[in-house]
């Protein structure tokens, strides 16, 4: 019983890392409209501009979103994009995402805050398109792999058991 529990469980961790994917780029996306609100319509500077779609996006992102306006605001001499950079890196640490959605995430700091607004805005709707066809993208993978990763994993177990029988 411990064997097949071991493996069921190993295809459930996997088949929730696609999930949690899908649920990061949601938050993403949700972080970047509201800094498009906020830097749009609201016309905050880009450091209130980030806490406030971090307090918006939730979760681990929307950590990341708030820190990197703190970080802008008592770090003079940075660059918004350096910070993007650094705190990207550590997020990366601590949630599952492909390589194409942090080289996608990192891109976005490329200029950040050294444009005008509506610049800003245009990179800001480019990315959040871009995000989600990703979305989509994860979304596919769960519903076929996630299904396919916990089916392996009980049926592998299940099967392991029979052969050490």
């Amino acid at each position: 019983m411990l064997i097949i529990g071991s493996c069921g469980l190993a295809g459930q961790y996997f088949a929730s890392r696609l999930q949690s994917r899908t649920e990061h780029l949601k938050q993403f996306q949700r972080g970047l409209l509201a800094l498009s609100t906020e830097i749009g319509y609201s016309l905050q500077p880009l450091p209130q501009a980030l806490k406030n779609s971090g307090r918006q996006a939730k979760g681990a992102v929307g950590d990341f979103f708030f820190n990197i306006g703190e970080q802008l605001e008592h770090s003079f001499g940075r660059s918004a994009e350096s910070i993007w950079l650094e705190e990207a890196a550590s997020l990366a640490k601590n949630i599952y995402l492909l390589p194409e959605d942090r080289a996608l995430i990192e891109d976005f700091a490329l200029g950040l805050g050294l444009s005008d607004r509506n610049d800003q805005l245009k990179r800001i709707e480019l990315c959040r398109t871009r995000l989600a066809v990703l979305e989509q993208d994860a979304e596919k993978e769960h519903i076929g792999m996630g299904r396919v990763y916990r089916l392996l994993g009980w049926g592998g177990g299940i099967m392991l058991v029979m052969f050490l029988i």
